[in-house]
């Protein structure tokens, strides 16, 4: 090494190392194995589902909260405008309350 500069051979290898980085990188290129069209109609409607559940309750001043606790049950509450707890329901109950029409009205029952 003479200055700083190092011994040609050195060199010469680091070089070639990087072309052939750059020639794989131009070589390759990113492609999805098939075209992503979005969710799946299901998922789709049961999104419609909870967005009018969603209205609906928040129509009517109310939201419900799903809280998991310490010990990993679910604890599933029906909450006022000022989040206060108007009724605790059973996680499975509420989830099939949820996906019914009229959904306010069995909530706070």
């Amino acid at each position: 090494m003479l200055n700083g500069i190092p011994a040609i051979g050195a060199t010469d290898a680091r070089f070639a190392a990087a072309q052939r980085l750059r020639a794989n990188e131009r070589d390759s290129s990113f492609t999805l194995p098939h075209a992503v069209s979005g969710p799946p109609p299901e998922v789709l409607a049961a999104l419609d589902g909870a967005a009018r559940v969603h209205r609906e309750l928040h129509s009517h001043g109310l939201s419900v909260s799903f809280d998991v606790q310490p010990e990993g049950d679910v604890r599933v509450s029906v909450l006022d405008a000022t989040g206060n707890v108007v009724r605790d329901l059973a996680p499975a109950h509420a989830l099939e309350l949820l996906g019914a029409h009229g959904a306010v009205e069995r909530l706070t029952l």
